[in-house]
């Protein structure tokens, strides 16, 4: 996010002076505060959606189902009461 907003400072500064003047009064105010917190809120919405539902532990990667029987095994044969 900090390089995004360092590219389009410099974006804004190099192709409209008072522009980047402008908005850097915007951006100080409440209102630039809630803008800055709303548009990160939004991006780490779209960030992190599709790994809300993603598979902790890929199971193609690694044998959860023979780790669970290894550990039911253990559990079993030495913890039972």
């Amino acid at each position: 996010m900090f390089s995004i907003a360092i590219l389009v400072n410099e974006f804004i500064e190099k192709y409209d002076k008072n522009g980047s003047a402008d908005f850097m009064k915007l951006m100080v105010t409440w209102k630039g505060k809630i803008l800055t917190i709303v548009l990160l809120v939004i991006c780490s919405i779209f960030i992190y959606k599709d790994k809300v539902n993603a598979e902790y532990i890929n199971s193609k990667q690694y044998p959860v189902e023979l780790s669970n029987f290894i550990l039911q095994e253990v559990e079993d044969r030495y913890f039972k009461i």
